[in-house]
């Protein structure tokens, strides 16, 4: 690095210095710039390297807001970051507002979990947005992300704002933005935010010294919600509607014994209040992960898809026999099931139990099941939709009850809007990440507190009809055809990790594989190559696709809202899609919220010669038939690891 580069990088540091308020980070970046510390100093080229590493760049809006790991300057997640964003926010309401005096002021709900500063940034995030003439309202106490999307919409609010990351490590923490409909922001207000932010730049510490300037306008209000408020209107509504759904008062079947875990985040206390509204058995709790820490001392990463994450909760399942578990990630917006195996007649009388954990896409498909199961006829008036990366199987079912499907790129903040201006009513969304949208027209985005309630409810209501979630998923697979999936991640570290994805794609797009493994490619789709927009946390790159994809396939349709029409195609995106003789497919996309490349796995073994015949398969019938499957996928998973190894760098252990 230059003399030059290195005064810049010094300059933006004390700049950033006089602009923060927080003595953590202040007395982090003095260090980084040698003034202060304990014992020796870092040396130079190190401290110019971190340097570089918080200031050359800024955390950008991805599939779902802004995260980044807790530290100083602009690349990293801290006040000064909130404060900018939240006035930048503010800025673009205005100018959609209109600047008047006497127009409304913009209203903003402001909400956080418990991870590390997010209480911190919320209370910022308030007092920003007062200042610069807004009202807010901040729930005081900590909430899971729905029911901050339940009360952005049920208030009528411009704008929403949740502190979280997420299932992401411990050290991060995030902002996710939410609109006037309710839905996370999309193109073009989260490119506009990132815009108005680097042209307001750095606001002063002080914020007594922040107004509202010339515009004529006043400071607007803050009104503090306690979170029992917030989480209670989201508890009576879900409720109601859940109740509509599914009406449970004549059912006489025993329901089944849940055990739960939020993973140290914030869905314990209103699961457990959703639990007793609508009549069910409250769960038995993981005691270690009951109640919000910011430290996850129990997981590695909590994030409910992560292997060994479940590890404790499943215990706690054997130990007490249950029925069911049920898990939420730290804010509450996934979920992740297990259902107990049954019982072999081998298994001695003191042995635990066995488990089963769903996929996202089994778990997603069951409730499509049930859902348009209880709709009935009606079912020819609802729309259902998932996302480029999930199992194909979802538009196999719409079409089999005449209901209305749709497709979008990964990110609910596409599926939430899925159902904007379609004649059909929107009854159910899903994202193979664990991500469900149960009841659409109260929370516009995913949620993982209904859908576990909903999940336990249709659980009694398979009883009722003498059947069990297993064997629904045997019966749509004779119907329909196997999909098996799974998923692969190859995590990066250090602030190459973007650069080092975007080479992997871009090797992958200037020269296209003919094969995984041994099996040929037969077809490919290349997601940047749609109509010119803006991308979906797109690192760049461009090339040629292997081809089109097959015919036949229902993967290979236009990315398209219900209307299928181009000017309703979604932008491009930095995703690619292979199709294999076999009839597998794969897809690769940089994740939007994890510094990690996500590779999408499925094998569709189709009903016929080699599936079982009848609708009713026994479970060793389906068992044999999904072993195949298996054995197909490891196969494809392989050549897929070799395929990475061959084109990037090795991922982070």
């Amino acid at each position: 690095m230059s003399s030059a580069e290195d005064s810049s990088l010094k300059r933006k540091a004390e700049a950033w210095l006089a602009a923060d308020p927080d003595p953590e980070t202040r007395f982090e970046l003095e260090e980084l710039l040698g003034r202060v510390g304990t014992g020796e100093l870092p040396e130079r080229a190190a401290s110019t390297a971190e340097l570089a590493s918080r200031f050359s760049q800024s955390l950008k809006f991805g599939t779902a807001g802004l995260r980044g790991a807790l530290g100083s300057g602009p690349n990293r997640m801290n006040r000064v970051v909130v404060r900018q964003t939240t006035a930048a926010l503010v800025s673009v309401l205005q100018e959609l507002l209109g600047h008047a005096p006497t127009i409304q002021p913009p209203t903003i709900a402001v909400g956080y979990d418990g991870r590390r500063n997010s209480d911190v940034f919320a209370r910022d995030a308030a007092q920003v947005a007062s200042a610069l003439g807004a009202n807010v309202w901040l729930i005081e106490g900590v909430i899971p992300t729905p029911v901050l999307a339940r009360l952005t919409l049920h208030q009528g609010c411009h704008a929403g704002v949740m502190i979280t990351a997420s299932h992401n490590p411990p050290q991060d923490n995030g902002y996710k933005v939410y609109w006037l409909d309710g839905a996370q922001i999309v193109p073009p207000h989260d490119r506009a935010i990132e815009q108005a932010r680097t042209q307001i730049g750095l606001l002063p510490a002080d914020l007594a010294q922040l107004g509202t300037g010339d515009s004529g306008r006043q400071p607007g209000e803050v009104t503090s919600i306690p979170s029992q408020q917030a989480i209670g209107e989201y508890v009576r509504t879900t409720a109601e509607g859940l109740g509509k759904l599914l009406p449970t008062d004549q059912f006489t079947a025993k329901a089944p014994k849940c055990v739960y875990t939020p993973l140290h985040g914030v869905g314990w206390a209103t699961l457990r209040q959703l639990f007793e509204a609508v009549n069910l058995p409250v769960p038995v709790v993981v005691p270690a992960q009951s109640l919000p820490s910011d430290s996850f001392l129990t997981v590695a990463f909590p994030n409910p898809e992560e292997p060994g994450t479940l590890d404790m909760v499943l215990a706690l399942a054997a130990e007490v026999e249950a029925d069911v578990v049920l898990a939420n990630d730290p804010d509450a917006d996934r979920l992740a099931v297990a259902l107990r195996q049954p019982d072999s007649p081998q298994r001695q009388p003191n042995s635990p139990p066995q488990f089963r954990v769903l996929s996202g896409n089994e778990l997603g498909v069951l409730f499509a099941d049930g859902l348009l199961g209880l709709s009935g006829e009606g079912a020819k008036d609802c729309l259902v939709g998932t996302t480029i990366v999930s199992a194909p199987l979802l538009e196999k079912m719409a079409v089999a009850c005449g209901a209305k499907f749709g497709e979008t790129l990964t990110g609910f903040k596409w599926l939430a809007r899925l159902g904007d201006h379609q004649p059909q009513k929107m009854l159910f969304g899903y994202e193979e990440a664990l991500g469900y949208s149960v009841l659409p027209e109260l929370v516009r985005d995913k949620d993982g507190i209904s859908a576990a309630v909903l999940f336990v409810l249709l659980m009694q209501f398979w009883t009722e009809a003498g059947t069990t979630p297993a064997e629904r998923l045997r019966e749509l697979a004779a119907q329909h055809g196997l999909h098996l999936s799974s998923q692969l991640s190859f995590r990066y570290e250090g602030d190459s990790a973007t650069k080092t994805m975007a080479a992997i794609m871009g090797s992958l797009r200037s020269d296209p594989p003919r094969s995984i493994g041994s099996v040929k490619i037969v077809a490919g789709r290349d997601y940047a190559e749609l109509p010119e927009g803006d991308s979906d946390d797109s690192t760049g790159g461009s090339g040629e696709a292997a081809g089109d994809p097959p015919a036949d396939s229902a993967a290979g349709q236009p990315v398209s809202s219900p209307g299928g029409s181009p000017a309703d195609r979604v932008k491009p995106a930095n995703v690619l899609t292979y199709y294999l003789q076999d009839g597998s497919r794969i897809i690769l996309r940089p994740s939007g919220t994890e510094p990690k490349l996500k590779v999408y796995l499925e094998v569709i073994a189709p009903a016929g010669s080699s599936a079982p015949q009848s609708q009713t398969t026994s479970e060793s019938q389906f068992q044999d038939w999904q072993a195949q499957a298996e054995r197909q996928l490891e196969v494809l998973s392989e050549g897929v690891k070799q395929l990475i190894a061959q084109r990037g760098v090795a991922p982070a252990p």
